[in-house]
């Protein structure tokens, strides 16, 4: 059964009356001019309910790709942790044993981390390529282990992943890379800079680790 919308039955009641008045007048061919008639009107009002439904998925289709970007856009910017950090956290690796302090942001992106190892979202840890910080991360290997205690919680991780990408590239794909999802499904990445020294404590690489929970 057809459905048809309330504009569009008023307007076959409209051309229904129109038809009826037309008729009353005229006495030749009466039968074929109400089917004819009725015929076309219906015929009109399925164009101008197809046309409501084309404009409806239009309008449902750009509202969704709308939300889509503004998605997009909203992951792809690191926002403030509410989740407290206490001062006894740290990573184990490498020999030694760092504190971590959470990660402040600024702007669209991270503060400078200092001189400790900082946590977002309890899954990206980061901090600069210096002897007493994550200067030792180039030596770890593939199945290396190290071990993370947040908030009381000690966990153990295992290297899955070792990747040198551009700051370009970082920047690029830096929602993967908080999540540790970048090039894989991982559960902790950490970063530290690689390559030249361009100043500002900044170089022009980024070394990645990406991790899995033991």
């Amino acid at each position: 059964m057809r459905k048809y919308t309330i504009g569009s039955y008023l307007i076959f009641a409209y051309l229904l009356i129109l038809s009826n008045l037309n008729l009353s007048s005229s006495h030749l061919g009466v039968d074929s001019f109400h089917f004819s008639f009725n015929h076309i009107a219906i015929q009109k009002i399925d164009n101008l309910d197809l046309k409501i439904q084309n404009i409806k998925s239009v309008t449902k289709a750009t509202a969704t790709k709308a939300q889509v970007i503004t998605n997009f856009q909203a992951d792809a910017k690191p926002q403030a942790t509410t989740a407290s950090i206490s001062s006894n956290n740290s990573i184990s690796i490498g020999g030694k044993t760092l504190p971590i302090e959470s990660a402040v942001v600024e702007g669209e992106n991270f503060k400078d981390p200092g001189s400790v190892v900082r946590v977002y979202n309890r899954r990206f840890l980061f901090a600069h390529n210096t002897n007493n910080l994550f200067g030792n991360l180039k030596n770890l290997n593939l199945n290396d282990t190290f071990t993370v205690n947040l908030n009381g919680k000690i966990k153990t991780y295992k290297v899955a992943k070792k990747i040198i990408i551009t700051k370009s590239d970082a920047e690029k794909y830096k929602t993967e890379i908080y999540t540790a999802s970048f090039g894989g499904d991982f559960d902790l990445s950490l970063m530290t800079c690689a390559g030249t020294m361009i100043g500002n404590n900044d170089a022009s690489h980024r070394l990645i680790i990406e991790a899995t929970e033991v």
